[in-house]
């Protein structure tokens, strides 16, 4: 999820977030895990004030040839 240059700052992700959430809780979820750059203080901070906590970190591997 990305929210356009133009349009950040004005809480778009954390209310499509929100209403994610409420709508996996609603249908059951009890778990839901996000992935995201660690070097990216606004997901940070999305991800963080929506209620995850950091479980663990995750290293990535490619190939370029």
């Amino acid at each position: 999820m990305r929210t356009e240059d133009a349009h950040q700052g004005k809480g778009l992700a954390r209310a499509v977030l929100a209403e994610g959430l409420a709508r996996l809780a609603a249908l059951g979820a009890l778990r839901m895990k996000v992935n995201y750059e660690l070097s990216n203080p606004a997901a940070t901070q999305l991800y963080r004030g929506a209620g995850f906590e950091r479980v663990s970190t995750h290293t990535g591997w490619v190939w370029r040839r």
